[in-house]
């Protein structure tokens, strides 16, 4: 009866993994967009992901498992995309800080008198729509779907995050439609808005924060005098609607509160009015998060989870609140401070994520460095800038700060070991050397299945399915890498898992991805270990267990075993 029984399992590995691979090997019998339309599909739930958002993801939601996930199927490839949201320099969509990097900016043309924007480059507005680069705790709340919740959007929580703004304990009197005085707070009547347009009044805030600044600014004052000598009295836009970003913002902003159609005199209806008009043109237009407020890829009302619809091109990619391209990327720091803050971020909260067609495996920020450089690493920090240190060392001077996701060059990997921290010599875009420990920099990932990375504190270096003893010593210099067996192996032999590395008198094991069996390769008897280790017919441990993780989610099952036959089909890759 055992051996029966062990018959059966075998047998429906076998069955499964033919499965795997017709799954995997059979060519795409799916239907592309026309070349003038997109169908387009919202649906639920972390597995409706591609592969490359789904370990991000998880990892939320299980840090906050109120939270849910809805990925929206644009339609669009992710070439189109790109060219579609590429400036016209006459008439640009996407801007960026003057400050920042020259490769971050088109050479197209250069700023106005006193302007603070300059066309975008390709490359950067690559980088922020991407929504993979924005899967994290903080950054998720740009796809926040930002509806009104009573239970979670009280006057007392909104006067919560109201602190430390020009609107916390402030009042205002206005006269109503029935001609009667009022004096209320600013709570009230974000609260009296988001009734109104089904809009969150803490989103609201944050766009009036993030147009106006958290002391205000001449839009909302009541008084402002444009630098030609117009004088505004009595007028305000909260949200800087109609401002521009040519000449006198504020003065652009106040034109349009003063319309005769508009009339915005006092803050109350510039409030409440402004988030309607917000609403009705975006929201319950389908774009409903912040992402989509500033990027025109979904259609012309809300799409119902589940459903698909046909949206012509000829709607879409202009219909974009803002031409900040950095400006959803802001919010989303605004809002998971708010709500960090007032105790709210294990809350029930919805998030509506774009997918687009033939993704790349990663966009990260432009830079002028190549690989002649160095391996490319980015920063992986996810808001605060990381310091870059004179010398290997917590204590060194600073001789330079770095964001989320910029590019350095590595010039040399594990030039000092010291506790757990594992530093390394790298080179920034400007020409700035310094040192920055492993733990703040990820490789680019850019093709390569030769990288490595080298753990102090479990003195383990994880490599990818074709790292070399070469590749090893080519960074490490007198590096010693020896077989199970013991034997010093060298040149192009593959290493593998279980095989060791001593450098300076330290010794590390090998964890190659997918190398299950511990012989170098990965193949489709690594897959089968696999299979057989999930169906609990052998036993895997230590290093060997760790090879499993060939999609790097952290777990050991089925999809491990998918992913090296993407790999060996030559469908994905297996990098690090």
């Amino acid at each position: 009866m055992k051996s029966n029984h062990k018959s059966k399992t075998r047998f429906l590995l076998y069955i499964l993994i033919i499965s795997i691979l017709f799954t995997v090997l059979l060519p795409y019998s799916g239907t592309f967009s026309a070349t003038n339309e997109y169908t387009q599909e919202l649906k639920s739930g972390i597995d409706s992901f591609p592969e490359s958002y789904r370990p991000y993801l998880e990892k939320l939601s299980e840090i906050y498992p109120n939270w849910t996930f809805e990925a929206y199927y644009t339609g669009i490839d992710w070439d189109e995309l790109v060219e579609k949201e590429t400036n016209n320099c006459d008439n640009p969509k996407n801007r960026i800080y003057k400050t920042r990097k020259d490769s971050w900016k088109d050479s197209c043309v250069t700023p106005e008198n006193g302007a603070s924007y300059v066309c975008a480059s390709p490359q950067i507005i690559a980088y922020y729509m991407d929504p993979r680069n924005f899967l994290n705790e903080i950054n998720i709340f740009e796809f926040e779907e930002v509806s009104f919740n009573p239970q979670i959007h009280t006057v007392a929580n909104v006067n919560k995050i109201l602190q430390g703004t020009f609107m916390e304990n402030a009042k205002v009197t206005y006269t109503n439609s029935e001609g009667k005085e009022v004096t209320t707070g600013y709570a009230e009547i974000l609260v009296e808005a988001a009734k109104e347009t089904n809009w969150s009044p803490f989103q609201i805030k944050t766009k009036i924060v993030q147009e106006v600044g958290s002391s205000g600014s001449g839009s909302v004052s009541g008084h402002y005098v444009a630098a030609d000598g117009t004088v505004y009295d009595g007028y305000y836009n909260f949200f800087n609607y109609g401002a521009y970003d040519t000449g006198d913002a504020i003065q652009n902003a106040l034109e349009y509160a003063k319309r005769e159609d508009v009339n915005w005199n006092n803050p109350y209806k510039a409030i409440v009015e402004g988030a309607k008009l917000i609403c009705n043109s975006y929201i319950n237009a389908g774009q409903n998060t912040a992402y989509f407020f500033k990027f025109d890829v979904v259609g012309t009302s809300i799409l119902e989870t589940g459903k698909t619809q046909t949206v012509n091109a000829n709607t879409m990619f202009a219909h974009q609140y803002m031409t900040n391209i950095e400006d959803p990327y802001n919010q989303s720091k605004g809002l998971y401070n708010t709500y960090v803050a007032n105790g709210l971020i294990s809350q029930k909260m919805n998030f509506i994520i774009p997918v687009y067609n033939n993704m790349p495996d990663v966009v990260k920020k432009p830079t002028t460095l190549t690989e002649q450089d160095g391996d490319l690493y980015y920063v992986n920090v996810k808001s605060t800038p990381l310091s870059i240190r004179q010398e290997p060392s917590y204590t060194a001077n600073v001789v330079a700060t770095i964001e989320k996701d910029e590019v350095v060059a590595m010039l040399e990997q594990a030039c000092k070991v010291e506790g757990n921290a594992v530093w390394n010599k790298i080179k920034l875009e400007d020409g700035t050397v310094g040192y920055t420990t492993d733990e703040y920099i990820t490789s680019c990932k850019n093709g390569s299945t030769h990288g490595f990375n080298i753990t102090a504190s479990s003195k383990e270096i994880v490599a990818a399915p074709e790292v070399t003893v070469s590749d090893i010593q080519a960074k490490q210099k007198g590096a010693v890498v020896k077989n199970t067996e013991g034997k010093t192996i060298t040149g192009e032999t593959l290493v593998g898992t279980g095989n060791t590395v001593t450098i300076d008198k330290t010794t590390y094991t090998i964890v190659k991805l997918g190398d299950v069996n511990g012989d170098g390769k990965v193949t489709v008897n690594d897959s089968l270990r696999i299979l057989r280790y999930a169906a609990k017919e052998i036993t895997l441990k230590g290093v060997y267990l760790k090879a499993v993780d060939a999609n790097q989610d952290g777990k050991y099952n089925v999809k491990d075993s998918l992913r090296i036959l993407n790999f060996k089909a030559n469908i994905s890759d297996i990098l690090l």
